[in-house]
């Protein structure tokens, strides 16, 4: 395989010695190099070349001036397939901007391109490293995380070398800030219309920035306690 900026080598004999051949690689005329019956031939691959299996064509002639047939195809089956379009890599989970109450932080994640060879992961802009699953359809164990802000960016890879890129995903560690839970409000109900009232909410894992909401409204709430009670007014 060769990507965009890729040098392609042909190297070739003759039977006898021959003039300087005329060589195209990729349909454009190639760098000749060599003489008598030994001869090699390069191009640099450009991102305008046609993806797929590079063609090349060699013609020649003898120094007395007897044209040889030309040469489309090499005598030991090799070839070389270019490929110019990255590939595209995204992190499914879990959301950008989200919080973990864990240490360990598990990603998943897809990969996409026709030669795809792997999918490697950077967190904190670090090195990229393996992933697990496949290279289509990756996850990766995200360990020892200290409390604060983590980002990930996960890297594709295909056969050709070329790369493609994830946005970058931002996860929050913060251990001290459990998800809550609601075990009863009081009162339980309440006429249409009626005056305001303090709402209390029990449960647990509150802090002293939880909001009671009522018909999705954010409403003025007292922090009774982190494992005890909100109160909410509800005009």
């Amino acid at each position: 395989y060769a990507k965009t900026g890729d040098i392609i080598t042909l190297s070739f004999t003759s039977s006898e010695t021959i003039n300087t051949p005329t060589v195209t690689i990729a349909g454009a005329s190639a760098s000749v190099s060599g003489g008598g019956t030994s001869w090699s031939a390069t191009h640099t691959m450009l991102i305008t070349d046609t993806e797929g299996t590079v063609a090349f064509t060699i013609n020649f002639a003898d120094t007395a001036g007897n044209n040889g047939t030309q040469v489309t195809a090499t005598t030991n089956a090799t070839s070389v397939t270019f490929d110019r379009t990255n590939p595209t890599s995204t992190i499914t989970s879990p959301a950008s901007g989200s919080t973990s109450t864990s240490t360990t932080i598990a990603l998943t994640g897809t990969s996409s391109d026709t030669n795809l060879s792997a999918t490697t992961i950077s967190v904190d802009s670090g090195v990229f490293v393996a992933t697990g699953g496949t290279a289509s359809s990756w996850t990766y164990s995200a360990t020892g995380l200290s409390e604060g802000a983590h980002t990930f960016r996960s890297k594709a890879t295909d056969l050709a070398g070329n790369t493609g890129f994830s946005a970058t995903t931002t996860v929050t560690v913060a251990t001290d800030n459990p998800v809550p839970t609601t075990t009863s409000i009081s009162p339980t109900s309440t006429i249409a219309g009626s005056a305001q009232f303090t709402l209390t909410v029990n449960g647990t894992n509150f802090i002293s920035s939880s909001v009671v909401k009522w018909d999705d409204v954010s409403r003025t709430t007292i922090f009774v306690s982190k494992g005890g009670d909100l109160a909410g007014r509800i005009l």
